[in-house]
């Protein structure tokens, strides 16, 4: 990849928010970066593997999953480029990661030293202001995704997971964007379960479930939508 290429990347990230094309290229021309290229399904880092040197999506689509107690895959979290990976591990005391990253397809990263991003951070303080908006912004994310999974039954997973995307569309009614496949990762369940629990929420008559069509009829609380 050219560097006007990358420039024009990096340009879309969050923690240039507020720079001009110009104030970027100052900032970054003397940093020293490695790009590195991995195909679909390529583990880029294992959980446990230190942190060392900032990573930025630059293409593609990443996963961060683990293993579950029963051997089953549970997706924490899913990136597409352009985005800063893991920015709230890269400065911790003990800087280790606590996921797996898999290629969802291929994707291009660029690393940036520990260092060396600390060194681009000071530089400008809109950067740094950035950066720490991002750490807590993923932060509220990882809390959020926890409560999502700790929840105890599979159906009030599945409900808080439709409401939300009701919400975001404006509407009662949409198309599922995940497969069965997809969502019984998200939920560390096997298909089948997941299968299941829409069969009950049909049963129900909390929703209509149509191919990849979804109508709630009524929230988590029992109240009809309108």
């Amino acid at each position: 990849m050219k560097r006007d290429e990358i420039l024009k990347k990096l340009a879309e990230l969050r923690v240039f928010k507020g720079l001009d094309p110009r104030e970027i290229e100052n900032v970054v021309k003397d940093l020293r970066i490695c790009i590195e290229s991995y195909r679909k399904g390529g583990v880029i880092m294992q959980r446990g593997e230190r942190y060392s040197s900032m990573m930025i999506l630059l293409e593609g689509i990443l996963s961060a999953e683990f293993l579950n107690e029963e051997g089953k895959i549970v997706e924490v979290d899913r990136m597409e480029a352009p985005e800063e990976i893991a920015p709230g591990i890269i400065f911790a005391s003990e800087p280790v990661l606590p996921v797996d990253l898999v290629a969802v397809e291929d994707v291009l990263i660029l690393r940036i030293d520990r260092d060396e991003l600390l060194t681009l951070l000071m530089r400008d303080r809109r950067l740094m202001t950035n950066f720490l908006c991002i750490v807590s912004d993923k932060l509220k994310k990882v809390a959020d995704r926890f409560y999502e999974v700790s929840m105890r039954e599979l159906e009030d997973k599945i409900m808080n997971y439709l409401v939300d995307l009701s919400t975001k569309i404006g509407s009662n009614e949409f198309e599922l964007p995940h497969t069965k496949e997809e969502l019984a990762r998200r939920f560390g369940v096997t298909r089948p379960s997941v299968s299941r629990a829409f069969s009950s929420l049909v049963q129900r008559g909390v929703i209509e479930h149509d191919g990849k069509t979804v109508r709630i009829l009524q929230n988590p609380a029992g109240v009809i939508k309108v």
